[in-house]
């Protein structure tokens, strides 16, 4: 059921008689109404009308703020959870997926959820996740630290299946106990991209797109809000 909250009246109007004089009447007179041959009438039941509309327009009002405007914030309860219920939704969805569709919608959606999701109360990504160690990354990392490039690659970092350089230990190295990055200002070109919501990288690697959603908060949410925009939901 769909209820038309402006419909509703969530004001109640002053209706203030004016006599011949120019003056206003009492409070009494706001109450009646004037008849032609001069005698009033009163306007009780009209007052109650609008009374019972006022309460009424804020009582739907009230609660149907009271279920919106949680909503978004529901989304991210027990996200992990719902996040593996819903792989193969996920899976499907990015299989369909229109390109330009999603290219528009993921500046708007990255940024909401950056602004719902504190990174520092999660940081799954720094303790599941090992990001690229690039050439440029390793030597820009290690003068920072103070390391010969060979003395860094041997005590941090290994090289994966893929032949990429990844970290040997996580949670990484370089995060902080209170979940800061101890070398943010030079932190490997993978983290300081991720999760990659703001391209069209969910498209381009869907399997690391798919894994993504699993642990990172702000992947889940950009894309459950996609399928919701498609499914007209919001």
């Amino acid at each position: 059921m769909v209820i038309n909250i402006s419909s509703c009246s969530l004001a109640v109007p002053i209706r203030t008689k004016i006599g011949k004089d120019g003056k206003t009447g009492s409070l009494e007179d706001r109450k009646t109404g004037s008849r032609k041959d001069g005698k009033t009438e009163s306007r009780k039941g009209n007052d109650h009308i609008s009374n019972f509309l006022t309460v009424f327009g804020l009582s739907v009002f009230q609660t149907v703020y009271r279920y919106l405007a949680p909503m978004a914030q529901d989304l991210l309860i027990n996200w992990e959870k719902k996040s593996g219920e819903r792989q193969k939704e996920y899976k499907k969805y990015l299989h369909r997926a229109n390109k330009n569709k999603v290219l528009k919608q993921l500046p708007e959606l990255n940024e909401e959820a950056f602004e719902k999701i504190d990174c520092l109360k999660c940081a799954n990504c720094c303790k599941t996740y090992s990001p690229r160690f690039t050439p440029p990354d390793i030597k820009r990392i290690s003068k920072y630290v103070g390391m010969k490039e060979g003395d860094f690659r041997d005590k941090y970092l290994r090289t994966d299946d893929e032949g990429d350089n990844v970290l040997k230990e996580m949670p990484c190295s370089f995060l902080g106990a209170d979940n800061y990055c101890t070398i943010y200002e030079v932190r490997p070109t993978d983290c300081a991209r991720f999760p990659y919501m703001d391209d069209d990288f969910m498209l381009k690697r869907q399997p690391m797109a798919l894994k993504n959603t699993s642990f990172c908060p702000i992947t889940y949410y950009v894309i459950e809000k996609l399928i919701a925009a498609e499914k007209g939901k919001v």
